[in-house]
């Protein structure tokens, strides 16, 4: 297990001091995937390195499987570190050489006879998926390929956990998706512990067990991943999901649209998210057969998350205020959350 206990990094910057990470208290279980997102400059890179200790925390404790990394005298800490590998955003290959010399440089300095580096590196290499690249050089390689090196590279000392620094940020959306199954697939036969730093939600929600969302050096909302996107506490987190899943665009495209046909007055809009087992039951029908509110379904969008469904309509909905009222009772009942987005001037639930 991972413990950040009271993380803080301060740095001078032009005669003043500048607290990079404020005060970060994480428990990351040994075997999942861990999200951290949040825009540039929120702290999240400079956090993760902490992990490792790349970056000294200025007050706080980095506690691995019990032993403060803090408290290491060098050596111990160098021992440390060999169990925890890094993969990077510009992969950081050496292109004077080969794809094989790159995976094998972890190793300069173990044990091991050089024909066992030589087995070790290929089957490394086999298990990411280029074992056919390991004499060409990274030059001769596309993004993706440079990134399964790295990822080779970063597991040549057996570490038990990977840090990735916005790993898939300089890859098209298919590269990124073959990155992420790669990382999926070592996370479930190594039982790797996996930290992914990102500004992507996209890339959360692909493959994280759980998430923290970070502005300003601090972490503001943390939880699985199916209740934050269920549940969001946060502005900046509902802003994120809403990135994810295309909602503020497809919510802005649909209100201009009935805008423009006049089509607003008469109607109030609004969203309803619902997860598991209610993403199959016809509550729409039910609304308009048992309390008379009529909906007519805008948008619609419904995906799994680690195994459950999630799903989101956007609504317009006509009612009398009574119905309304009943059926708003029913909705909570069946764990469906409503969010009145907008109404029209003559959007007025009648008496």
């Amino acid at each position: 297990m991972i413990e950040l206990k009271n993380v803080s990094v301060t740095f001078e910057k032009e005669d003043r001091m500048v607290r990079a990470v404020s005060d970060v208290n994480l428990q990351i279980q040994a075997g999942e995937i861990f999200g951290i997102v949040g825009y540039s400059g929120a702290g999240k890179s400079t956090l993760v390195r902490t992990i490792n200790l790349l970056q000294r925390p200025s007050v706080g404790e980095v506690i691995i499987n019990g032993i403060d990394l803090t408290q290491l005298s060098a050596p111990d800490l160098r021992k440390a570190r060999k169990k925890i590998g890094m993969i990077f955003q510009h992969f950081n290959l050496m292109n004077s050489r080969t794809v094989a010399e790159n995976v094998a440089f972890p190793l300069k300095g173990t044990k091991l006879s050089s024909a066992d580096k030589e087995t070790k590196v290929y089957e490394l290499l086999d298990k990411v998926g280029i074992k056919d690249k390991a004499q060409v050089y990274p030059d001769q390689l596309s993004g993706g390929q440079k990134q399964r090196v790295a990822i080779a590279r970063a597991l040549a000392t057996d570490p038990t956990i990977l840090l990735c620094d916005e790993a898939t940020s300089a890859l098209d959306p298919k590269t990124t998706q073959s990155i992420l199954n790669l990382l999926r697939q070592l996370n479930e036969e190594l039982q790797l512990t996996i930290i992914m730093i990102t500004h992507d939600m996209n890339v959360v929600k692909n493959l994280c067990h759980r998430v923290a969302v970070m502005a300003q050096g601090q972490v503001i909302e943390e939880n699985s991943i199916l209740k934050i996107f269920t549940q969001p506490q946060k502005t900046l987190t509902q802003e994120f999901i809403n990135m994810a899943t295309h909602f503020d665009w497809d919510y802005e495209l649909v209100l201009k649209k009935m805008q423009e046909a006049n089509a607003l007055k008469d109607y109030k809009i609004a969203r309803f998210s619902f997860v598991g087992q209610e993403v199959t039951e016809p509550f729409i029908a039910q609304l308009a057969k048992d309390y008379q509110v009529h909906c007519n379904i805008l948008y619609g969008n419904i995906e799994a998350l680690r195994g459950s469904f999630v799903g989101n309509l956007l609504v317009t909905i006509q009612a009398e205020e009574a119905n309304w009222t009943r059926a708003l009772s029913f909705l909570e009942k069946h764990e469906v959350n409503v969010e009145i987005l907008t109404a029209g001037e003559d959007a007025k639930w009648m008496d």
